[in-house]
């Protein structure tokens, strides 16, 4: 299975007063549509003492096992 190029791409929010959830709906416009592919996307919201975690990709369960450690070399 071929990858590439790949982005990492960390985004920060000071609060989340605005935040509508756009960036997500965009990701799966692109991603519904082939243009980019998710290897693994991570949102975290802390609000107050809560915090709410939120994981997707778009590999199956064989392509995350046979790419971790490829993946976890490219990050460090």
């Amino acid at each position: 299975m071929a990858f590439g190029p790949i982005q990492i791409l960390a985004v920060g929010f000071p609060t989340t007063d605005q935040f509508e959830g756009r960036i997500a709906e965009e990701l799966i416009k692109l991603s519904d549509a082939g243009t980019i592919r998710i290897v693994d996307a991570l949102a975290v919201l802390v609000e107050d003492d809560e915090v709410d975690i939120i994981r997707a990709t778009d590999l199956s369960a064989a392509q995350r096992e046979e790419m971790g450690a490829e993946f976890g070399a490219l990050i460090g």
